[in-house]
Formats: C-alpha cells, sequence, structure tokens
C-alpha cells in the first residue's frame, strides 16, 4: 500500500528539514526573518521541504481513506500553497 511510505517519507522529511534549520540555528517560523540562508539536508534539493512533506503526509492520508476527492484536489492545495503561501513568504523577503 502506497499511504504508509508517503506519510512516513513526509514526516522524515519534515523532521530533516527541521533538524537542518535548527542546526543553521535559525527559524522554522514563516512568518519571522531567517538568520541565514540554509542549503544543507533537504534544502539542497527542495526550497521547501516542508510544504513538500506537507503534500506527501495529505497524499498518503487521502490514499489510506480511499478518498478521491481529496486526491482529485491535491493539486489545487499545492497551487494555492505556492501561490499564496510561498509567493508570499518570498515576495515579502525580496
Amino acid at each position: 500500500m502506497l499511504s504508509g511510505p508517503l506519510v512516513g517519507a513526509g514526516v522524515a522529511l519534515a523532521g530533516s528539514a527541521f533538524r537542518t534549520m535548527r542546526a543553521a540555528e535559525t527559524t522554522i517560523r514563516p512568518d519571522k526573518p531567517v538568520s541565514s540562508l540554509v542549503q544543507d539536508g533537504p534544502f539542497r534539493y527542495t526550497r521547501n521541504p516542508f510544504y513538500l512533506s506537507d503534500a506527501m503526509i495529505y497524499a498518503g492520508i487521502a490514499v489510506l481513506r480511499n478518498s478521491l476527492w481529496a486526491i482529485v484536489f491535491l493539486p489545487l492545495e499545492v497551487f494555492v500553497i505556492q501561490r499564496e503561501v510561498v509567493g508570499r513568504e518570498e515576495g515579502s523577503r525580496g
């Protein structure tokens, strides 16, 4: 079954991102300014591992619950996060 690996990988990714940010001594809060640009750990591969892990966990739970609607709406969730959250975070730092 796909749900367990998706949720597990999402949790592991979030944990790795959290540890990497803590090691860099910067905040994980998106509403606070960061003290340094983190490029280690999962940040080597994606600028937003927390949001990627959220999508993985969401997809895993949708598969586990056999929820077609949740799976259908996953691209919309990713689009909204990209546009409304990531876009604002990146725009506010420039």
